[in-house]
């Protein structure tokens, strides 16, 4: 990602970045209790390998709970990554998903086409917010 990020800053300025990650992290308690710790391990490395340090990151919060086996701690990351929106970071801020749809019920870890609309205006509007 950094090296991607590194090709692209030859043609412009980034100006931020938006994170939609945690799935996978759902199926391991230790993962769930890590998480709030990694987030900022991760934001703060990719601001200092960039040399940002007041890239604005918009993150996402997972989805509906599929209640499946092997993601038994959705809602428990869920509930992560609300604190960690509600810390304030700086230059940090969360969107939701949880109230959107998922593809279908034999996909409920992807959200549909009309949501990924709705979500993607949401990281825009939350972008827009916290730019310099």
């Amino acid at each position: 990602m950094i090296k991607q990020a590194r090709k692209a800053s030859a043609y412009g300025r980034i100006r931020g970045l938006l994170w939609y990650q945690g799935e996978s992290e759902c199926g391991n308690r230790d993962n769930v209790v890590l998480y709030t710790q990694r987030m900022h391990a991760i934001f703060s490395a990719i601001r200092q390998d960039l040399g940002i340090p007041d890239l604005p990151i918009i993150f996402v919060q997972l989805g509906p709970n599929p209640h499946e086996p092997g993601f038994e701690y959705w809602h428990d990351l869920q509930v992560k990554q609300q604190s960690i929106a509600d810390s304030e970071p700086p230059w940090i801020d969360m969107v939701t998903a949880e109230d959107l749809h998922a593809i279908s019920p034999a996909n409920p870890h992807h959200l549909d086409q009309p949501s990924q609309i709705i979500l993607g205006g949401r990281m825009a509007d939350a972008m827009y917010q916290i730019m310099p």
